[in-house]
């Protein structure tokens, strides 16, 4: 699980593509994965997250099932929330 991880968080690093934020909200929201992100890495990726222009409801709508969509109007701000709550945590 920890290079699964890994991967998921470099790949976020790298692409900043809406699905690997999603990602990254659903290990944050997840007891058993969270405990294996490296809190070290989020100031980088608050910062991208807070700098880019990301359509998340056009983007993952097409992806995720209907009873996801109603996080996606307002992703950003509740992603940029769960990463303050992780990391003070």
């Amino acid at each position: 699980m920890l290079t699964t991880d890994t991967e998921k968080v470099q790949a976020l690093l790298a692409r900043r593509k809406p699905r690997d934020y999603y990602d990254l909200y659903f290990m944050l929201r997840h007891p058993e994965m969270n405990r294996l992100l490296s809190k070290a890495r989020f100031p980088r990726i608050l910062q991208g997250l807070k700098t880019e222009e990301i359509n998340f409801k056009r983007e993952l709508s097409v992806l995720l099932p209907v009873s996801h969509h109603l996080i996606l109007k307002d992703f950003k701000r509740i992603l940029e929330k769960e990463i303050k709550k992780y990391v003070s945590g």
